[in-house]
């Protein structure tokens, strides 16, 4: 399979040797031994385009489990930096390769044409996905789906299994805003935070809040991330949809049970 792996652009995103992902995400930033190390560039095949009102230049530093690297995942909108931030909050998601190699294919009309999707999703089942990002209103009048139905029948098995669009109403906002703030609690890794929470939820009978979850590590805003980062996990569960707080009602998930 052609990847971020494999070819010129991302010859230098190789794994050098087997480690933890604790162990690897320390080796780029540990406050204590005053390391922190800029991650790799982005392994984007497409040239940035013009700006305009619509758009926002940036780029997101991202842990990839297969790689275990930090890698910079370009954004031009931040729809699409939604969804990286969406999409790097489940655990499932193993690599994301931000505007992977374009696919060839034929229009309706019979014309050659390239495809560039904004990301390349890979799972941990092996399961590949395709990512348009593109507001709901504009989708609609450019027939975007239409066009990826298309796209579709040329992507080589191989390279992906589904093409899909994402827009601001494929997710809810209070999921992207936690997508974003796990993103920042993870840059820092905590292992003995994670232990402490970890005990608290084994012991853990019934509902409680996130915070009183977080005050019984006597570990103070550590406890309460660690808790955060439990959740997207899936050691605890919310009992409501909504943005995590410290008055979140949770319980211990059936498979940390």
């Amino acid at each position: 399979m052609s990847s971020p792996e494999s070819g010129p652009v991302a010859d230098d995103q190789q794994q050098s040797s087997p480690k933890s992902e604790l162990e690897a995400r320390q080796s780029y930033v540990d406050c204590s031994q005053g390391i922190v190390r800029v991650p790799m560039g982005s392994a984007g095949t497409r040239k940035l385009s013009k700006r305009s009102r619509q758009s926002s230049r940036g780029g997101i530093p991202y842990f990839s489990p297969k790689l275990q690297k930090y890698v910079t995942l370009k954004t031009e909108s931040h729809l699409e930096g939604a969804c990286h931030y969406v999409a790097m909050a489940d655990p499932n998601v193993v690599h994301i390769w931000d505007q992977p190699k374009p696919v060839k294919y034929y229009e309706w009309d019979g014309r050659k044409a390239e495809y560039t999707a904004d990301a390349l999703i890979e799972y941990r089942s092996g399961f590949k996905i395709l990512v348009e990002t593109k507001p709901s209103a504009i989708a609609i009048k450019r027939q975007t789906e239409l066009k990826l139905t298309r796209v579709a029948e040329f992507v080589p098995a191989d390279f992906a299994n589904q093409v899909t669009l994402f827009t601001e109403k494929s997710c809810p906002k209070w999921l992207v805003a936690d997508a974003r703030r796990l993103h920042e609690f993870q840059k820092h890794p905590d292992p003995e935070a994670d232990d402490a929470i970890r005990e608290v939820i084994d012991r853990l009978s019934g509902t409680t809040t996130l915070g009183a979850l977080a005050g019984k590590t006597d570990l103070a805003g550590r406890g309460f991330r660690a808790a955060f980062r439990a959740v997207f996990r899936g050691e605890i569960q919310r009992t409501n949809a909504g943005s995590l707080t410290v008055s979140s009602s949770v319980f211990k998930a059936e498979a940390a049970a």
